[in-house]
Order: C-alpha cells, then structure tokens, then sequence
C-alpha cells in the first residue's frame, strides 16, 4: 500500500470516528462520546506524523479543534455537522474505489 492510500485509509477512518463522535454527542451518550473521541485522537496522531503531510499541519490543527469542539458538552464552534461529514466523504470514496 502507498503512502498517499495510507493517508486516505487514515483520514476514512477518521471520518468514521467523529460521525461516531457527533452521533454520540447527539444521542447525549458521553461515554460513547469519549470513546470515540480517543479513538479519533489515536487515528489524528498518526496522520500528522506522516511525513508528506507537512505542508497540511493547519488543516490537522484545524481538525483536531474540530475533534475537540465536538468532544465538549458545550461547543464553543458553529459547526454544521454535516459539512463536517462531507469533509471525509472524498477520502473514505478513494479508500473503496
């Protein structure tokens, strides 16, 4: 598998762990929540340390505030919850097609 499939597969999952993240935050199931949200953490970490991402460390830094933002009982963030799924769509239809 190469390099730029890695990142897509990694950011696919992402995707799929905050929709669990903003499902959980929906439903009001906290621990749900935070499962979901170590796991996201977990996945976040190992796309920035990929090396040909550099020059994307704003757009990581702005996805791990969303992680956050979501994450909290009260968002300091207007976020649209589906803008935010749509985000990873593109990623998660490279990993299947």
């Amino acid at each position: 598998m190469n390099q730029e499939r890695n990142v897509n597969f990694l950011m696919a999952n992402l995707g799929s762990e905050v929709t669990r993240l903003i499902n959980a935050k929906q439903k009001g199931d906290f621990k749900l929540l935070e499962d979901a949200k170590k796991r996201a953490l977990v996945i976040w970490t190992e796309i920035e340390l990929k090396e040909n991402l550099k020059e994307r460390k704003y757009e990581l830094k702005i996805l791990r505030e969303v992680i956050e933002d979501i994450s909290k009982k009260y968002s300091d963030l207007n976020l649209n919850y589906n803008n935010v799924k749509d985000y990873f769509l593109p990623f998660a239809l490279r990993v299947i097609g």
